[in-house]
Parts: C-alpha cells; sequence; structure tokens
C-alpha cells in the first residue's frame, strides 16, 4: 500500500488530494529531536521517489504523532493512494480521484485553475490557440460542476475523462496546468481511519 502524509491545503480550503503541504524538518529543533528524526525517516524511506510516498504504516502513525506533539501542533492526515480499480487496504473515508503530478501536483487543486498568465499570452500570440479558448472554458466548466465536497471528482471514469481532456488541451499548449501531460495520472485516494487511542 502506498500512503501520502498531507497537511493542508495551499488553496482551496476544502482540497483534501495530493496536493497539500507535507512534513517539513524543524530548524529551530536540534536533529536527534524526535520530530527531525521522524522527518529524516520520511524523506530516506525507500519508498520515497520524490513524491512523499510511505509505506509503513506504523512509522507513518509515529510521524504525525510526533508533529501534533509541537507547539502548536502540525495536522496530517494519512491517505492511501489507490491505482487503477484496486481496493483500498486500509479503512477510511473515501475522499474521491486527483488528475495528479508525481503524486504532489494536482490541476484539481485550485478547482481546475490553469496558468492564466500564459494562457493569455498564447492567445495574444496564436490564432490556433485563440481558437481553443472556448474549449478551455467549456473544460474548467464542466469538471468543476463535478467536483465533490473535497475539491476531487467522484468516480474513476469522470476522473480519466478528466485527464484525457486536459492532455489534449495541453497539445496546444504544453504548460497550460504548469506541469506536462504525459506525467499526469488518476489517483484514487482514501483517508486512513485515525489510530485508535
Amino acid at each position: 500500500m502506498d500512503l501520502l502524509i498531507l497537511g493542508e491545503s495551499f488553496g482551496h480550503s476544502c482540497y483534501r488530494g495530493t496536493d497539500r503541504g507535507t512534513p517539513q524538518y524543524q530548524e529551530a529543533l536540534p536533529e536527534v529531536h524526535p520530530v527531525n528524526q521522524a522527518f529524516l525517516w520520511y524523506v530516506n524511506n525507500p519508498a520515497n521517489d520524490g513524491g512523499g510516498i510511505v509505506q509503513d504504516l506504523g512509522q507513518a502513525r509515529a510521524l504525525i504523532r510526533e508533529y501534533g506533539r509541537l507547539t502548536p501542533p502540525q495536522k496530517f492526515e494519512l491517505v492511501e493512494m489507490i491505482y487503477d480499480d484496486h481496493k483500498p487496504e486500509l479503512a477510511g473515508e473515501f475522499l474521491g480521484f486527483d488528475v495528479t503530478e508525481l503524486y504532489c501536483h494536482s490541476i484539481l487543486e485550485a478547482g481546475l485553475q490553469f496558468n492564466l498568465e500564459r494562457h493569455q499570452r498564447a492567445m495574444e500570440a496564436s490564432d490556433a490557440f485563440r481558437s481553443i479558448a472556448p474549449l478551455v472554458r467549456l473544460f474548467k466548466e464542466y469538471f468543476s460542476n463535478r467536483l465533490n465536497e473535497h475539491v476531487l471528482l467522484p468516480d474513476k471514469e469522470t476522473a480519466d475523462y478528466c485527464l484525457n481532456c486536459a492532455a489534449t488541451l495541453m497539445k496546444f499548449d504544453a504548460e497550460l496546468f504548469d506541469m506536462p501531460p504525459e506525467s499526469l495520472r488518476v489517483i484514487g485516494l482514501h483517508s486512513v481511519a485515525p489510530e485508535s487511542e
């Protein structure tokens, strides 16, 4: 099982997908402090390929406990990632499907906000791009209306369709979402039930 340890959203306050804060080294504390030791495990664990993935449930929960003991406490949520049509291994709340790059950058996080400055420049510079601008607006409106209460897509079919549409639009402007289309994938997310006290 692949797990993510995620904090608060950078943008939309209800967003519970992959593009959120992650544990950080606490510079004000010594390296031997339990929080920094937990952080060093987090960044050096074998499953972490740069996307923040962990596979040791016990260690992940220990890290969350340590950050919760800080003053002020830092809160993190443990989320299980589901690929394709697999079922979650752990009990927890189904959050939805994210369209994400490297498990940490999402096109949904800001409610399908694309790079507006680049989009505007492309429209001014290219007749071809100007002609697809209505499709970009249609994409945003269509999928924004399908986001659930966690600012995620409710089912894999809709998420796959979103990914395919985004990839098609990025053929006209590869940086429309500030990420390459070939790096995007659909990930199902389940919040892992909190540890019993």
